[in-house]
């Protein structure tokens, strides 16, 4: 009975990682991973499937309530979005016919069709197709542009 619990464990990681990261199969593989060292060292007797079991669920609840949120918390800061400002200082070319104060539009930048506004800053001028523009910021994946003087 012992080496079910080592093989559930791989199991359980196995379809952890097929599920893509769902969290709670990884505390349920990582309660049959103790329960088979439990058995191993002799603390629980190999033939007591009852023990074994409880123990196996024993130690899942436990470990989701200790260590779901900081494994939550540990997740969610890798995935926060880093601001973008390498963008800064770009050139792109403008693709509309034309781009005035407060429109928005599309450039050519790296290859990329890219959405575009004009900066405050550029009151009353007119941008043609083909201009170059240089971005002065981004705001929610948007570039806001100036011209080139």
């Amino acid at each position: 009975m012992l080496e079910i619990w080592f093989i559930a464990a791989i199991f359980l990681v196995v379809l952890e990682v097929v599920l893509g990261f769902t969290i709670i199969l990884l505390f349920a593989s990582f309660a049959s991973f103790i329960v088979g060292i439990v058995i191993s060292f002799g603390l629980l007797d190999d033939g007591d499937l009852v023990n074994q079991i409880g123990l196996f669920f024993a130690i899942s609840v436990v470990a989701s309530i200790l260590l779901l949120r900081p494994l939550k918390r540990l997740i969610a800061s890798r995935n926060r979005a880093v601001p973008v400002v390498n963008y800064v200082g770009q050139k792109v070319i403008l693709q509309d016919e034309s781009l005035t104060k407060g429109e928005f539009g599309s450039a050519k930048w790296s290859g990329t069709i890219v959405n575009i506004r004009l900066a405050e800053g550029d009151d009353g001028k007119t941008y043609r197709s083909g201009d170059i523009l240089i971005v002065v910021d981004v705001v929610e994946n948007i570039f806001i542009v100036k011209g080139d003087n």
